[in-house]
This record gives C-alpha cells, structure tokens and sequence, in this order.
C-alpha cells in the first residue's frame, strides 16, 4: 500500500514546494521520482505495460492539474489535512462509542472460561479438562495470570502449558502432547 500511496504523495509534495517557493527544480525532482517509483513497481508487481502507462500518465494528470489550477492544489492540501485528522477519529468513535452503544458491545471478545475458549492458534483459554497422549485425563489445578495453566493426572504428575505451546486444541510440552475437545 505504501509503494502505491508515496509516488503520488512525492508529486504533489513537489507540487507543493513549487507552489510555496516558486523552485520549479524541486517540483521536476519529487515528480521524477514519484514516476520512477510507480514504473518501478509496475515492473516489480510485473504489470502490464497498459497498466504502467496509466500509473505514470496520473502523475502528469496531477502535475497538469494543479500546475494550471493553483486554487485546486490549496484545496487538495486542505482535503489532505482534514482527512488526516478524521479519519483517526471517525475510526476511534467508531471502535469507542458508536459499536459499543448501537451494536452491542466493544470489539473485544468477553471473558468464559471453559473449553470453547481454547482458540486455534493458541490464544484463548486453556479448558478445564485435557488428555494426554494415552488418553489419560488431566484436570485443572489453576489458572496463571500470563494465560498458562497448571494441570494434574491421576497419578499425581504436575503439567504447566503456557499459551504458547498451543496450536489449535492441542498443547505440546515435555510431558507430551496433550489434546481437547
């Protein structure tokens, strides 16, 4: 996104400089390399020729544009700017205020404790309840505050399974792999 975004940014950056100084040099120089840069990865994304000829035929429409429509060009830095500071914001009152109140709830998921929090990947909970390689139940003996967990057999053997020794429902450790339902 950033290879697509800077070229374009470059000229009108120069466009800019141009404008507010009057140094036509620094505006040739910020568009040929914004060119450079899109022909650049047009050819590194291996675009068609079509495709290249139009991402650099744009930096010419904006350097036409602004150079012979000054007023536009205040406007656009002006669109720039606001846009700028709205859209943190817009996106902050979005996450904040207005899904919490209208949708029911923040983005992040509640707390349950049991088994169906065990999330692949190994985020979640641990379940109460696992087996292990035989099958052999183990049971929880408590809950650390890091997300690891502390598991017992039968046969008085002691399991710590931290998160990330997980992958999906099944925990692998020293003692074994462990799994769950």
């Amino acid at each position: 996104m950033v290879s697509l975004i800077v070229p374009y940014f470059l000229t009108f950056l120069g466009l800019m400089v141009d404008s507010a100084h009057d140094f036509p040099a620094f505006a040739v120089v910020f568009t040929a390399a914004g060119v450079i840069w899109t022909a650049g990865r047009g050819l590194v994304k291996e675009s068609g020729g079509k495709v290249i000829a139009l991402t650099v035929a744009l930096h010419g429409a904006i350097w036409l544009l602004f150079k012979f429509k000054p007023e536009m060009l205040g406007a656009a830095i002006g669109i720039a700017i606001g846009l700028a500071f709205a859209v943190p914001v817009a996106l902050i009152g979005w996450s904040v205020v207005i899904r919490p109140l209208f949708f029911g709830g923040s983005s992040a998921p509640a707390f349950r404790g049991g088994a169906e929090d065990a999330a692949p990947g190994g985020r979640g909970t641990l379940p109460n309840i696992i087996y292990d390689d035989s099958n052999a139940r183990w049971q929880l003996r408590r809950r650390n505050g890091d997300g690891s967990a502390v598991y017992y057999s039968d046969d008085g053997r002691e399991v710590l399974i931290h998160l990330n020794y997980v992958s999906g429902t099944t925990a692998n450790t020293g003692e074994g792999t462990f799994h769950w339902y």
